[in-house]
């Protein structure tokens, strides 16, 4: 009785070929989605650069948004504009109330909490601990 192989040669060849296609088809569809990807960053740098000088016109600021020409002097203010771009990157970072990211910053911001009122307690412990050494040195040499 003969065993025939049930993978031919014709088989192996096939299955290369097809391999060999589904690379090629990866290669180009990835060099074509930097292209695409760049092309994108390229319309979000240009909608930012308008409106950054758009915002200067408004509040009368010179200079230009990523140019040489920004003043030095010009002080980052607080004002609705920042609020305003404050929440809508909150708003992206933030989806609801309930998300991991929400929980993140919740517990980011327990522990800044935290470690501000333990930097109270140690320092209020080294404060006594000066004064503490302070008593003793005068009692030591009058």
């Amino acid at each position: 009785m003969v065993v025939i192989d049930s993978i031919t040669a014709q088989d192996r060849l096939l299955r290369r070929r097809k391999q060999l296609i589904a690379v090629g088809l990866i290669t180009t569809g990835g060099v074509s989605g930097v292209h695409i990807i760049r092309k994108i960053l390229r319309d979000a740098l240009q909608e930012q650069l308008k409106i950054c000088s758009s915002v200067d016109a408004l509040e009368g600021k010179g200079g230009t948004f990523g140019g040489r020409r920004r003043s030095r002097s010009v002080k980052v203010a607080v004002d609705g504009v920042f609020a305003r771009r404050l929440f809508n990157i909150l708003r992206i970072c933030v989806p609801n109330p309930v998300s991991p990211e929400a929980g993140l910053i919740f517990a980011q911001t327990v522990c800044l909490v935290a470690r501000t009122f333990l930097t109270d307690v140690a320092s209020q412990i080294e404060g006594g601990v000066g004064r503490y050494v302070g008593v003793c040195l005068q009692k030591d040499n009058p």
